[in-house]
């Protein structure tokens, strides 16, 4: 199973109640089981040369109206997410971990409190964030989710007491949970609560940059971008119409800014949007002239070996090099 599959299932799971989990683990496994049974309805699930919107339409023709609208969420993202000829037993693998939420939420906790990679991470998360920003009611909301997320991310940034006690695994996942729930209960909104209390249950190493991350997500289901600026002063408006209205020409979707402040870049600013980083703070050029200024031990004296030998250039340029050229000649 997708860890994108499990971060989405485990989340609807977690929206409902008791009850609610049970009836959704009963329902899937008699999807599971109808859609194995019936070989030729197996065949056209799982068959790659299938397109998936094909694929998706007949399990919805068959299931969308006769299962809880929470199954058929779980269903639908499975098809969506899973390759083709891993659908079945993914769907298996559905069952069996709803069945366990709804049973001995401890064990699923237990599996949850272990290291992951930093791409195992956000997969999961890709999928704890499409379960939770699908309830949101319009897009004007979503990016209120959005901001209480950046928001909650520079309070996470300048507090190192809460930084240490989101990212303490010596605390059971409950109590970081019940830590975060406590915090934005009465603050956010319940997306908002959502996505950071599933973060939260994970070991995680960089829990602003997980927010961070989760908040472009928010954006990202609205169909924008987010582009982070840190600069050394206040950007104006025009300025950030100016910078956002490029950033969107490069990348193609509307893109929102969000500002910090950061005295010691000296001056200028750094932008990230996705992978790209662009770095034109004054320190950054400052450390590259540094860079540029450092010359390996020995490297000198191995250039003036290098020209001393038979066949080797002679350096040109400077008094050195015209004061070697002219000892050539005489010597001529």
């Amino acid at each position: 199973m997708d860890l994108a599959t499990r971060g989405y299932t485990l989340t609807v799971c977690r929206q409902g109640s008791e009850d609610v989990a049970r009836r959704l683990a009963d329902e899937l496994a008699q999807v599971s089981e109808l859609v194995e049974g019936q070989a030729d309805l197996a065949m056209a699930v799982s068959d790659v040369a299938v397109a998936l919107p094909a694929r998706r339409a007949i399990l919805q023709d068959l299931f969308a109206e006769r299962v809880a609208p929470a199954t058929w969420r779980v269903v639908r993202f499975t098809v969506e997410t899973e390759r083709a000829p891993e659908l079945l037993s993914a769907l298996l693998a559905v069952v069996e971990l709803v069945r366990l939420q709804a049973e001995r939420p401890e064990e699923v906790e237990a599996q949850d409190d272990r290291p992951l990679g930093h791409g195992a991470l956000r997969r999961l998360l890709r999928g704890v964030a499409a379960a939770a920003f699908e309830e949101v009611e319009d897009a004007e909301t979503l990016r209120e989710v959005e901001d209480e997320l950046f928001r909650f991310a520079r309070i996470v940034e300048a507090h190192g007491e809460l930084r240490r006690a989101l990212r303490d695994h010596g605390v059971p996942a409950r109590g970081r949970v019940a830590l975060v729930r406590s915090l934005l209960a009465e603050r956010a909104h319940p997306a908002t609560v959502t996505v950071v209390g599933e973060a939260v249950r994970l070991r995680l190493r960089d829990a602003v940059g997980v927010l961070d991350w989760l908040a472009e997500r928010a954006a990202e289901a609205r169909g924008w971008r987010i582009g982070r600026v840190t600069a050394a002063r206040e950007v104006d408006a025009d300025e950030q119409r100016a910078l956002a209205a490029a950033l969107e020409q490069l990348t193609g979707r509307p893109v929102e800014l969000q500002v910090t402040l950061d005295p010691a870049l000296l001056g200028g600013a750094r932008v990230e949007i996705g992978d790209l980083l662009v770095d034109a703070t004054t320190a950054h050029r400052l450390a590259e002239v540094g860079e540029r200024l450092r010359v390996p031990e020995g490297a000198v004296r191995a250039a003036f070996e290098a020209a001393g030998r038979p066949g080797a250039g002679r350096p040109t340029g400077g008094p050195s090099g015209r004061a070697l050229g002219q000892e050539g000649s005489e010597r001529g």
